[in-house]
């Protein structure tokens, strides 16, 4: 036996997901990937680090969620153990891992694989690869509006946003390149909040949130709101924040994506933040 070590880094984007991490094993009816049975390693959530005992054969070892978006890699035969690493990319839910190792002996691979055609199912998987990516482009031909609501608080975005429960937020939707979620803060019995301009709502959220000076109230159209670059789990992102005010609190409105995606997706989180509706 020999140790299998693999190592998730953290992301800000599925943070809350796990990922299950298969072996290829024909002894095994666990799962199977394509033509390939497969044996249950275990769990592997955001960050983390976990070791798992292997036997000493070539194999392939899959890194799934819901057994249906993966990646995998061939580990070579031997009795060393393995270190692999791999994370999922902003507004990818497939974990990825990083880097290869080196190619594997294709006498040992169709020995391992029992007489199986590498030939047709590496066609195979092109073919599949090609039918993924032309979906891909459907669906986002196809894009329609979709309204996400949270007690009073209603807001369209589109289909590729998938709702998700997160402690903290009465709304909490996640697409593959934005995240939008959404708090409600109520005034407590007698408070005098209500009364305060929204610009000075959102200079105070400036500074409870623990933003630096450069972060400023800003307006955009019938809007207001701030920006401010954060960075998570060793990430950098840029978030936007717009805090709407009613008679019963404060609902701060948020969206966020990679730093590198901000200025691309402006003007699409500002028409976002103008669908919002709230019932009195």
């Amino acid at each position: 036996m020999r140790e299998l070590t693999i190592r998730r880094e953290a992301c800000f984007w599925g943070k809350g997901k796990k990922d299950t991490v298969y072996i290829e094993d024909w002894e095994s009816n666990d799962a199977a990937f394509g033509t390939t049975p497969c044996r249950r390693l275990g769990e592997i959530g955001n960050g983390e680090t976990k070791t798992f005992s292997i036997g000493e054969k070539l194999a392939r070892v899959y890194v799934a969620r819901k057994k249906k978006i993966y990646d995998y890699c061939e580990i070579p035969s031997g009795d060393g153990d393995i270190s692999l690493a791999g994370g999922h990319a902003f507004g990818d839910p497939a974990f990825r891992f990083h880097g290869e190792l080196e190619p594997y002996p294709q006498e040992e691979r169709n020995a391992l694989r029992k007489g199986q055609k590498v030939q047709f199912l590496a066609k195979r998987g092109v073919l599949l690869i090609f039918l993924a990516l032309a979906a891909v482009i459907v669906c986002n031909l196809l894009i329609t509006g979709k309204d996400f609501t949270a007690g009073a608080f209603t807001i369209t975005l589109t289909e590729d946003f998938t709702e998700e429960s997160e402690r903290g937020f009465e709304l909490y939707a996640v697409s593959p390149e934005v995240l939008c979620c959404v708090e409600f803060l109520p005034f407590e019995a007698g408070a005098d909040g209500k009364d305060l301009p929204v610009k000075d709502l959102a200079a105070q959220l400036i500074e409870g949130y623990g933003f630096e000076n450069e972060v400023y109230v800003k307006s955009h159209g019938e809007l207001t709101y701030f920006e401010a670059p954060n960075k998570i789990a060793g990430t950098e992102f840029h978030s936007f924040f717009f805090p709407m005010v009613t008679e019963k609190g404060v609902w701060i409105l948020q969206f966020a994506t990679h730093f590198t995606d901000a200025e691309a997706y402006r003007e699409q989180i500002f028409a976002w933040a103008e669908t919002v509706e709230i019932q009195p």
